[in-house]
């Protein structure tokens, strides 16, 4: 973090754009993000097929109620 104070900037994505081009900040902002999405899907599949496995219920129906309830809890500010 004394790097970017120290050249003025605020984030990794805005040395990318000042060191490169517009495009280099784009994709790497691009792939943080399908990074995460894949990364929240995995977290949300895996325990879900656990609790499907172990209760008989079915998948998508328990992805559909912990999406909601997490969104609920996080929507709650909790």
């Amino acid at each position: 973090m004394p790097f970017y104070y120290r050249i003025g900037l605020t984030s990794v994505y805005e040395y990318l754009e000042k060191r490169f081009d517009v495009r280099v900040r784009c994709l790497a902002s691009g792939l943080f993000i399908i990074w995460r999405l894949f990364w929240m899907a995995t977290t949300l599949y895996v325990p879900c097929k656990i609790l499907s496995v172990i209760t008989g219920l079915d998948l998508v129906t328990l992805i559909l109620l912990t999406g909601a309830s997490v969104m609920a809890y996080t929507v709650a500010g909790a």
